[in-house]
């Protein structure tokens, strides 16, 4: 395995340590799903969606059971698409489930995403987030590091007083 760059994308580093920690299957699960509409196209993706891998059978939920019909017809061309987008080996089987299809739009997806506003931190809390990002030399760095470790401790949440159960 090669040894890590300084800055490696979050996508790399996920594709070496998917198989070390087994969610590689997982983590193919997830790409099916964004890339559903590419590999099969946007007509049979509007009536389906890829549910899960499991003993290298990808389940699909299918609107209805004329979809489920039609689909069986193009199972084989499905199967090589399918290969032909993930490189891998993971799926070697289709099944076809009727069930209710998530929605695909992107105003669900972008509600989805939305978090909350996070908390200001206070001045104690500053304090201690520079005290941790003091090691940083380059001073840009060292502020937003500093700012991010604030934000991060205004909202963890913190132990009662008397409380051992929640105190690391």
């Amino acid at each position: 395995m090669p040894a890590p760059r300084f800055f490696d994308s979050f996508a790399a580093v996920l594709d070496r340590l998917a198989p070390r920690l087994g969610l590689e299957t997982k983590l193919w699960e997830m790409r099916l799903q964004q890339r559903w509409p590419a590999i099969v196209g946007e007509r049979i993706a509007a009536h389906t969606h890829p549910e899960r891998i499991w003993f290298k059978k990808l389940y699909v939920l299918v609107e209805s059971s004329v979809w489920s019909q039609q689909l069986l017809f193009l199972k084989r061309d499905l199967l090589q698409k399918i290969g032909q987008a993930t490189e891998s080996h993971l799926v070697e089987d289709l099944i076809f489930r009727v069930g209710v299809i998530p929605a695909h739009d992107a105003e669900t997806t972008s509600r989805k995403l939305e978090t909350p506003p996070l908390p200001d931190p206070s001045p104690e809390t500053l304090a201690d987030a520079a005290a941790h990002a003091a090691v940083v030399a380059d001073p840009e760095l060292r502020a937003r590091l500093t700012e991010v470790i604030a934000r991060s401790l205004a909202q963890a949440p913190r132990p009662l007083e008397g409380d051992r159960s929640r105190v690391p």
